[in-house]
């Protein structure tokens, strides 16, 4: 039955078991920062969750953000308590909020990712709001349809990384309802008391709470601020045996069904060998049921029927990860599914036990006496599955009747990498040059460059990949029409590109630094991790990894021209990643590669010192520039040696781009309305028990014993001398 929001919704008192903290000190006083209070109390046997905060309006710039107060509701699994939105002037309450001022919208901020999880946002504007007011508000989100009724878990802030006058965190707990406890990212000292109804409460009270710097630049694992999670899961067997019991209950009349029986016999597998019978499920589930991920009250922990998702052709990672399994074994193949955190990946086994760690589904495979894991959210995927890299999320928790504890994902060796050839052929009157560019992409590389041309139209890849090029030739246009290779089967794609550009030399865009024609390794440049400008990040850092690029440039000249180049050869093998350039000279042009690999997916802070000494090596090794005699055009006589060092700053799409580094927009975390999830992750703060991106995964109950026993942007750099020369005969 669908709730809707206001039938979740409610003005009511504070709880008892909330200290009702009187804030006319923090008012009147002379704060430093515009946020007095930031109060959470979690009470885990009524499974509520209270958050109060007071912050005070500082400026004209802040008042439209700072006076529409949002609250989120999930009718299905909670109710919202809301207890006073007020507005303060002069330590007067001079509005508070009746029931009737509430609105409610669904926002669906998550439908760029086809995830609609039927949140909701109850929002209320704060009329006469002014400069210098205080905004008071609090709310208690409580769980009423329990998806795991036996068991609590969940966590919260044990900061306010905004900063607050005062800081109180408090978690009650009591001896009916045991839970393991524990502090993450910077222990903070709790104080416990027993109260004299049994319970026991753990507190955290904190003045003049600084602000905290959020690192952008960490791995998304890395805990940043410090938080107190609980559980009442004694182990990870006994995690996956609860969420085992659940999903088994919603698949286990489908084995026979006959749906899957339809959807198994039109894949036409008889006659092929198991690997290719495989095979071509796996392809089924993957690109012709299309992802769409409708998790609304306990959907986003429970999964659809496999005959309802083959039927319908959508679902969520851990649907389609369970139709796999299931259609798998319907052709007798041991397969289940694991449970995997996208974010802690093997950081997941220094968590508590517990449910709300988990945000993606992937299913395993076991032939002829080997693991595979497949991700079967992974459209246009390549490649057979006993040769495809392995997903990068390290540990899994299978979902098996008896329980399992956490497994590894085996690793397997790189084979993802992408390769740009870039052959400029210069006429000898240099009155145009001609650009053939090749791109080889294997992998996961292959991967990405096929899920890009598939996402638009051929005429629109065209230009996309012209328009790039225009960056850097703003006149180049397209001699003829692209050329595609898709190897599928080997997962490898080869585009090759055409465009000749008219410009002169004089008319470069570079031309004020140099008449050269820019030998210019936009591939590497796109892969290179980013670094601030002037000082280190407090580590750890992420690296994007695996990642392995190759840039070849081949400068087509004149025969008439004479060439003077000395052979090159530089190597920087840095703190996770190495980098080779090599130049040799031909008869009638001169070459250059550019090759850069990472050999892990972060870097230690004691590391970073090392590593940018390293990385400014390669940026000042990267670009190159081919000077040429302006003999044969009339124009004055080129400088016998000419040189030009080009790192550009790159971006955008092109074929040689599809993956940069790691993101390096910094997002500040703020603690606004109810703020229903506790997640502290990489570019944002969500703070509550259940995911953002629906948790499940999934077996069913035919089959399981088979597996019973197995458990970027580049920076200036030092400008090197090359020694090309090329003179007018």
């Amino acid at each position: 039955m669908t709730v809707k929001p206001e039938e979740a919704f409610f003005i009511k008192s504070m709880p008892e078991w909330v200290e009702a903290l009187d804030i006319s000190d923090l008012v009147s006083g002379g704060s430093d920062t515009p946020n007095l209070l930031f109060q959470q109390e979690c009470h885990v046997p009524s499974r509520s969750r209270f958050i109060r905060n007071a912050y005070r309006i500082d400026s004209a710039e802040s008042l439209g953000e700072c006076s529409n107060i949002e609250f989120d509701i999930e009718p299905g699994c909670f109710q919202l308590h809301v207890h006073h939105v007020r507005l303060i002037r002069d330590g007067k309450i001079v509005s508070e909020a009746e029931e009737d001022e509430f609105r409610f919208i669904q926002p669906e901020e998550a439908r760029h990712r086809l995830v609609f999880d039927g949140r909701y946002k109850a929002i209320h504007i704060l009329e006469d709001a002014r400069p210098g007011d205080v905004v008071d508000y609090a709310s208690t989100s409580v769980e009423v349809s329990p998806i795991f009724p036996g068991y609590f878990y969940g966590g919260i802030l044990a900061c306010a990384p905004a900063g607050a006058e005062l800081l109180r965190v408090v978690v009650h707990t009591d001896k009916t309802h045991p839970v393991q406890q524990r502090s993450a990212g910077g222990e903070r000292e709790f104080v416990t008391r027993e109260n004299d109804d049994g319970t026991v409460s753990s507190i955290l009270e904190v003045r003049k709470e600084k602000w905290r710097e959020f690192n952008h630049y960490a791995p998304a694992w890395f805990q940043q601020f410090p938080v107190v999670n609980w559980s009442s899961f004694d182990s990870w067997e006994g995690v996956s045996q609860a969420v085992s019991a659940l999903w088994n209950t919603s698949i286990s009349d489908d084995f026979n069904h006959s749906a899957i029986e339809e959807s198994i016999n039109a894949l036409s597998l008889t006659g092929l060998s198991k690997s290719d019978q495989i095979d071509r499920v796996i392809r089924f589930v993957q690109d012709e049921i299309r992802y769409l991920s409708l998790s609304e009250g306990i959907r986003s922990l429970v999964p659809n029927k496999p005959s309802k998702v083959v039927t319908k052709r959508y679902g969520d990672c851990k649907d389609k990860s369970i139709l796999l399994a299931l259609m798998l074994r319907k052709i007798g193949v041991a397969a289940a599914v694991g449970l995997v955190s996208s974010y802690r990946r093997g950081h997941i086994a220094e968590a508590l036990p517990s449910v709300d760690v988990f945000d993606h589904v992937i299913a395993m495979i076991r032939h002829e006496g080997n693991d595979y894991w497949i991700d079967a959210t992974a459209t246009g995927a390549g490649g057979s599955f006993t040769r495809r890299q392995q997903p990068v999320f390290e540990k899994a928790l299978l979902i098996l009747d008896q329980g399992s504890p956490l497994v590894e994902i085996a690793g397997s060796k790189n084979n993802s990498s992408i390769c740009v050839q870039e052959d400029l052929y210069l006429d000898k009157k240099k009155e145009k040059i001609r650009i053939e560019v090749v791109t080889e992409a294997t992998g996961r590389e292959a991967d990405g460059l096929r899920y890009s041309k598939n996402q638009t139209t051929a005429d629109r890849f065209q230009e996309n990949l012209r328009d790039f090029t225009n960056r850097f030739y703003p006149d180049a246009t397209v001699e003829k029409t692209l050329e595609w290779e898709d190897d599928l089967l080997n997962n490898r794609v080869v585009l090759r590109e055409f465009y000749v550009s008219t410009a002169k030399v004089e008319d470069s865009p570079i031309a004020s630094m140099g008449r050269h024609y820019p030998i210019l390794p936009t591939l590497i440049g796109t892969r290179l991790p980013g670094f601030p400008a002037n000082e280190l990040p407090d580590g750890p850092f992420a690296l994007s990894h695996p990642n392995h690029a190759r840039h070849e440039i081949r400068f087509h000249h004149d025969k008439k021209l004479k060439v003077k180049w000395s052979d090159t050869r530089e190597v920087v093998d840095g703190p996770g990643f190495r980098y080779e350039f090599f130049s040799q000279t031909k008869k009638d042009r001169v070459e250059f590669s550019f090759d850069y690999e990472t050999s892990r997916d972060f870097l230690n802070k004691e590391e970073l010192p090392e590593f940018k000494k390293k990385i400014d090596e390669v940026n000042g090794s990267l670009g190159r520039g081919v000077p040429v005699s302006q003999a044969a055009t009339a124009a004055t006589a080129a400088t016998p040696v000419q040189v030009l060092i080009v790192v550009l700053v790159l971006g955008g799409f092109s074929a040689s781009g599809l993956s940069s580094s790691f993101p390096k927009e910094t997002v500040r975390p703020t603690i606004r309305g109810n703020v229903p999830k506790l997640r502290v992750e990489n570019l944002y703060i969500e703070a509550h028990e259940k995911l953002n991106t629906p948790v499940s995964a999934e077996a069913d109950d035919q089959g399981l014993g088979a597996l019973a026993d197995s458990t970027a942007d580049s920076q200036v750099g030092e400008v090197k001398t090359s020694g090309l020369v090329i003179e007018s005969e």
